[in-house]
C-alpha cells in the first residue's frame, strides 16, 4: 500500500511541477510580447520626436532668442542641395521635460514640397532623456495621391536605440507618410498624418521581430502618441496585434495576445 500511495505522490507532484512550470512559461512569454510591443511603439514614437524637431527646426522655426538648439544650414544662400545641422549641445531640455544632446544632421536634395524631393537624417552623439540614437530616416515626396494629398515613403535603416540600463533594440523600416489633414493651412498643428508599411527589428532581449499596419496609424501634431490604428506584430512563431485606440490622445493601446486574451499596456517611452 505504502508503494503505491508513494507512486501516487510521485505523479501528483510531477502534475503539479508541470502545471507551475507551464503557468511560469506563460507568464514569462507574455512579458516578453509586452516588452516587444513596448519596443516596437517606442522605437515609432522616437522617430516620430526626430520627425517633428526636424520639421520645426528646419521648416518652421524663425529664429528667437532660444538657447538650443542652434541651427546651421550649408549653403546659406537657400539653394539646394543643402545640409542642416540641428545642434542641441550637451544637454537641451524641450517642451515635455526631453532632454536632446549630440547633433541631427539633414541632407536635403530640394524644398520638401516639390515631388522627389528627398530628406536624409543622420545623427551625431545624439541622445534623447539619455538614450543614444544611431542609424538613418530618408523621407521621400512622392508627390499628390488621387485624393490630392501629399504622400511620403518613409524608409529608416539601421535605427538602434541604446538605452540607458545599457540595452538595445533595432529597427529597419519602410513607410508611407500620408499627409491627411492640415496640408492646405499655414497653421503646422492641425497636421494629421496616416501611416501605412511595415517594419523588421530586435527586442532589447535580442530576439526579432517584425511588424504590419493592417489600420493606418493615424498621428496628430498636437499629440506625442499614435491616437488609432492597428499593428500586427510577430515574434517566432506568434501574432499578435496593438490596438492604438479610438483617436483619443493618450499612451494607451490594447494589446491582444496570441491565445485571443486582451490588456491595456502603457506605450509612453519605457525608459523614462
Amino acid at each position: 500500500m505504502k508503494k503505491y500511495v508513494g507512486v501516487l505522490s510521485a505523479l501528483l507532484g510531477i502534475v503539479a511541477f508541470t502545471a507551475c512550470d507551464k503557468q511560469s512559461n506563460q507568464l514569462a512569454d507574455t512579458e516578453s510580447i509586452t516588452m516587444t510591443a513596448q519596443d516596437d511603439a517606442t522605437m515609432e514614437d522616437v522617430i516620430a520626436d526626430i520627425e517633428t524637431q526636424v520639421d520645426y527646426n528646419v521648416d518652421f522655426r524663425s529664429g528667437g532668442d532660444d538657447d538650443c538648439p542652434t541651427v546651421t544650414v550649408d549653403p546659406e544662400d537657400g539653394s539646394f542641395p543643402k545640409t542642416i545641422t540641428i545642434d542641441f549641445g550637451d544637454s537641451c531640455e524641450g517642451p515635455f521635460g526631453k532632454v536632446r544632446a549630440g547633433q541631427i544632421i539633414v541632407t536635403q536634395t530640394a524644398p520638401m514640397y516639390e515631388a522627389g524631393a528627398q530628406r536624409t537624417i543622420t545623427f551625431q552623439n545624439f541622445s534623447i532623456n539619455g538614450a543614444q540614437i544611431d542609424g538613418s530616416k530618408t523621407l521621400t515626396n512622392n508627390g499628390v495621391n488621387d485624393e490630392g494629398q501629399s504622400s511620403f515613403t518613409r524608409e529608416v535603416s539601421g535605427l538602434v536605440i541604446t538605452y540607458p540600463d545599457g540595452t538595445s533594440s533595432s529597427l529597419d523600416a519602410s513607410w508611407t507618410r500620408t499627409w491627411t489633414e492640415g496640408f492646405d493651412t499655414d497653421f503646422w498643428m492641425d497636421d494629421v498624418f496616416s501611416i501605412t508599411g511595415s517594419a523588421s527589428g530586435v527586442n532589447r532581449n535580442g530576439v526579432a521581430f517584425s511588424s504590419e499596419i493592417i489600420e493606418p496609424l493615424i498621428k496628430k501634431r498636437v499629440c506625442l502618441w499614435i491616437v488609432s490604428g492597428v499593428k500586427q506584430v510577430t515574434k517566432g512563431d506568434e501574432t499578435f496585434s496593438i490596438d492604438f485606440g479610438d483617436g483619443t490622445c493618450d499612451r494607451q493601446a490594447t494589446l491582444t495576445l496570441p491565445n485571443g486574451e486582451t490588456k491595456e499596456i502603457n506605450l509612453h517611452w519605457w525608459f523614462n
